[in-house]
């Protein structure tokens, strides 16, 4: 029995190097890629495609390569936003010779769709009071990859609590190279009653007596991005802001413009670096990103008025795979002022960044960091349903997906200006919980969770972005 169990392991040990060596030999056979095949994009550029791509024409690529390079390939595309769907699979010519064909279903391009928001911070403010009257509603036309070229041109009308009126375009590429991007936007902003400050880290409104709006806004910008490779990219805007208040605002909340005046008036000159290799963007499992900004608000171009404000902000994102269908992810979120700012122009907690759980308070301040962990559980993996057959195709497949998460975060607001009145900033904050996430087609994200914070509040919240 002795000899025989040698024997085998013998065996065993002999086929699992074979197999080894089989598999070391396999991954390292080259490949020559004569071509690249792209079937679906009807409405799509084949350069715009061409340009997502790291493998090309020409490329002698490992079998291990060649299966990398061929992943990155379908979340650059599928991180375009303009397809539903992306397959990138080899197609072996001979032992050494390989087509690529990449297969597209594009999305619906053309939005002619009504808007209905609500007016708040977040869905959980506003459901505390349902007030349908700090809604806003019209609609906006989009008209993604116009023309083919990945440009975006952008209608919106909308009233209600804040009218806003806006136009924009946005070109990723304008040049041969499809390294320059190019955009511009005009907006209108009318709003009946704005926020003038913060008590009890809750916002005090003000709207006028008559019927007339509390502020006007015109704001119009102008940006040029390049895009080095795939995953770098630097932007930098100019912006012309311009907005008039009603006089009341100044007398009873001074503060709210530079100098008390009824007015501001001022060019905005900002810098933004990106890093970003997320899989996918719309829901990152794997990768990481990386962003800075600095903003320059005053640049003394505009007369009467002697604005001199620098912000920062850095962002890092993680996303990494424990096991099959277990993930991890977390993101630092820091961001600097440089000379006080008016109400304003200044921003804290509690609108675009707030530490779960704090989702009913605003921290004013000046300064703030945010460390947010998610330890998330694949529920249900992506999966696609085909509708049968439909009149438009855009819309003949249903994908979704299940994550159930637990999450930690922590948060600190540097206040030198309000802290006498909101006790939650100058200190630490911090909020734990457990959600579920829901992801379906068009990158549409619905979030359900259970929150306590360090003030001992337990809440359920929905969200409708991602959590990092």
């Amino acid at each position: 029995m002795t000899f025989i169990r040698s024997f085998l392991f013998i065996a065993l040990a002999t086929g699992m190097a074979m197999h080894q060596q089989a598999c070391a030999q396999q991954d390292t056979l080259n490949h020559i890629v004569r071509g690249v095949l792209i079937t679906g994009n009807k409405i799509t550029k084949e350069h715009i495609v061409l340009r997502e791509l790291v493998i090309h024409e020409g490329d002698t690529l490992s079998n291990a390569n060649l299966r990398a390079l061929i992943e990155k390939c379908q979340n650059n595309l599928i991180n375009t936003r303009l397809f539903h769907s992306v397959q990138v699979v080899p197609a072996f010519i001979s032992r050494d010779e390989v087509i690529i064909r990449v297969e597209l279903e594009e999305r619906w391009y053309t939005w002619p769709i009504p808007i209905f928001e609500i007016a708040e911070t977040n869905f959980n403010t506003w459901w505390l009071t349902k007030d349908f009257s700090r809604t806003n509603y019209g609609f906006y036309i989009a008209k993604q990859n116009f023309r083919g070229r990945r440009e975006t041109l952008y209608l919106k009308l909308r009233f209600g609590y804040s009218k806003h009126y806006a136009l924009r375009y946005q070109a990723p590429s304008v040049n041969k190279a499809q390294n320059l991007g190019f955009g511009l936007s005009v907006n209108y902003f009318q709003n009946r009653e704005i926020t003038v400050g913060t008590e009890g880290n809750k916002r005090i409104f003000y709207s006028p007596e008559d019927k007339g709006n509390s502020r006007e806004e015109f704001v119009a910008e102008t940006n040029l991005t390049f895009r080095r490779g795939i995953y770098n990219s630097h932007t930098g805007r100019v912006k012309y802001t311009k907005a008039l208040v009603d006089d009341t605002v100044t007398t009873n909340y001074p503060g709210y413009f530079f100098l008390n005046r009824n007015y501001s008036e001022f060019i905005t000159l900002s810098y933004t670096f990106k890093h970003d290799k997320r899989d996918v963007q719309a829901y990152p499992l794997h990768g990481h990103l990386l962003e800075a900004t600095a903003i320059k608000n005053g640049l003394g171009f505009v007369q009467n008025n002697d604005l001199d404000l620098l912000i920062t902000y850095f962002k890092f994102k993680k996303y990494w795979q424990l096991g099959a269908r277990t993930f991890m992810a977390s993101s630092v979120r820091l961001k600097a002022t440089v000379n006080d700012p008016p109400y304003y122009n200044q921003e804290g907690m509690g609108y675009t960044d707030f530490v779960r759980g704090y989702e009913f308070y605003v921290i004013d301040g000046q300064h703030y960091g945010l460390f947010r962990s998610n330890f998330k559980y694949q529920l249900v993996k992506p999966t696609k349903i085909n509708m049968g057959k439909m009149r438009n195709n855009f819309f003949s497949t249903f994908q979704f997906a299940f994550y159930l998460n637990a999450f930690f975060d922590i948060g600190y607001v540097v206040d030198d200006l309000y802290e006498d009145v909101n006790p939650l900033s100058n200190g630490n904050m911090n909020g734990y919980g457990i959600g579920l996430d829901f992801v379906t087609i068009y990158d549409y994200i619905v979030r359900m969770e259970v929150t306590r914070n360090a003030l001992g509040e337990t809440g359920f919240f929905l969200h409708f972005r991602q959590p990092i």
